[in-house]
């Protein structure tokens, strides 16, 4: 068997298991004595992240199949396994579970013990016994920062830091024809003011001619010189006489 068909073999057996325990968690009787026995137990020891084990496998099953992104199988284990440790663990601070409260059966347990189970309100009865309400919440925020930092790259107070952030990529331009612009010619506005409306009358107006005076021997026209005198004989025209 090649290393692909053994990763698509786990990922098959995960995401099988994880349905398998879905169904435990359910109050409907398809899993047998198996199931009957494994469900009430998962609630009773991690309360609400009983619901995390079978997204647990889940995950790893779909992270086998490569449909979770960056996530590997091993990244989405440790990830959902953290969530479902802690949110029950944070509820538990926050409700000041005392470890009575986890005695007796469980049907015999209230709303608060059934959320938190029996494992994550152990560690939070110790957080409440040695750092208190703030301490614990403040321990719990920790754990999830390093959860999300391990295996997303990723942290709440990432806004906070300083510092140019990784700008995105631009997408490829397209290929852009540029057309020529039209060249339009603006006709100038005609004169509307008052000195043009006086210069226009005066290109108007015609001029009259100066009559020359009589007396002015320069100013007497040249004579007219007929083209008969500048022509020569008739007789050198006439063809020339052959020999």
């Amino acid at each position: 068997m090649t290393t692909p068909d053994r990763r698509r073999l786990w990922a098959t057996a995960s995401l099988a298991l994880g349905a398998f325990l879905l169904l435990t968690l359910l109050p409907i009787g398809l899993t047998g004595p198996v199931g009957a026995t494994v469900g009430p137990g998962l609630w009773r020891a991690l309360g609400l992240g009983a619901l995390g084990l079978p997204l647990f496998f889940l995950a790893i099953g779909l992270a086998g199949f490569g449909r979770l992104g960056r996530l590997d199988p091993k990244r989405a284990a440790i990830l959902l396994g953290a969530i479902a440790f802690l949110v029950p663990y944070l509820i538990g601070v926050l409700a000041r579970v005392a470890q009575a409260d986890f005695l007796g059966p469980l049907a015999e347990w209230g709303v608060t013990p059934r959320l938190v189970g029996w494992l994550p309100g152990l560690f939070a009865r110790a957080a409440l016994d040695s750092i208190g309400v703030a301490g614990g919440l403040i321990a719990g925020f920790v754990a999830l920062t390093a959860a999300t930092l391990g295996t997303l790259a990723w942290h709440p107070l990432q806004r906070l830091e300083d510092g140019p952030r990784p700008k995105p990529e631009p997408a490829p331009e397209e290929p852009v024809v540029r057309i020529a612009d039209q060249v339009v010619e603006v006709e100038e506005p005609e004169p509307t003011g008052l000195l043009d409306k006086v210069r226009g009358k005066r290109k108007k107006e015609p001029v009259a001619p100066t009559a020359a005076p009589e007396d002015d021997p320069d100013l007497v026209a040249p004579p007219v010189v007929s083209n008969d005198d500048a022509l020569p004989p008739i007789d050198l025209l006439a063809p020339p006489v052959a020999a």
